[in-house]
């Protein structure tokens, strides 16, 4: 499929590795394979204290930081960035409060083709008309690549707890033309066979 085929599932990192959280870890997956512009999952719901360790499973990408209404320009208020790095590079970033946090890949052209994510994404309230889930039938029969991905998703994962996935998410929060991107995102994510994992310190969990 051109919006890249999800890979079945992912290892996370051994119970032995050290990290500077005193909390819970979350994993994402920084571009599955070559050519997939996408993190996986691209939402991380963390407490304070938890860390985001990202892996890269390609080459030539980042972790930047971004300003909530630029989402593809690097904020300058508690800058984080790796650098663009290959695959086997890891990089943790620790939670210290409950607030948004918007990142991206800064490789040129990656983050307009939707390379994004959030830790701690703004949910919408029960029944407004902009969350993903409420959002998601409209956008999905306007759009035949979205479609074909509700498809797909539907055909490897069809439980109900894998398919509302990120579905609280406030679309709102994202520019318009980032829109159609979150839902691909979405919708890659809940095309895995396995839901998203994090771990403690010491033992592995799933999220």
């Amino acid at each position: 499929a051109e919006f890249g085929t999800p890979p079945p599932s992912w290892t996370p990192p051994p119970s032995t590795t050290t990290y500077t959280g005193s909390g819970a870890v979350h994993t994402v997956i920084v571009a599955p394979m070559q050519g997939v512009l996408r993190f996986v999952p691209p939402f991380i719901n963390a407490s304070v204290g938890d860390t985001v360790h990202f892996e890269w499973h390609a080459n030539n990408h980042t972790v930047t930081k971004s300003s909530e209404l630029e989402l593809c320009n690097k904020t300058s208020n508690a800058p984080f960035a790796s650098g663009e790095q290959n695959s086997g590079f890891t990089f943790d970033q620790v939670v210290n409060d409950t607030n948004p946090v918007f990142y991206y890949c800064g490789t040129p052209g990656h983050c307009q083709k939707g390379m994004f994510g959030v830790i701690n994404p703004p949910a919408g309230f029960v029944g407004s008309p902009e969350t993903v889930d409420a959002m998601m039938p409209s956008m999905v029969s306007n759009s035949s690549t979205l479609s074909a991905m509700m498809s797909y998703a539907n055909s490897l994962n069809g439980s109900a707890s894998a398919m509302s996935w990120g579905g609280a998410v406030n679309m709102s929060a994202f520019p318009a033309w980032s829109q159609s991107y979150v839902m691909e995102n979405v919708l890659y994510a809940r095309a895995l066979r396995e839901e998203p994992r994090h771990h403690g310190r010491g033992r592995q969990g799933r999220h």
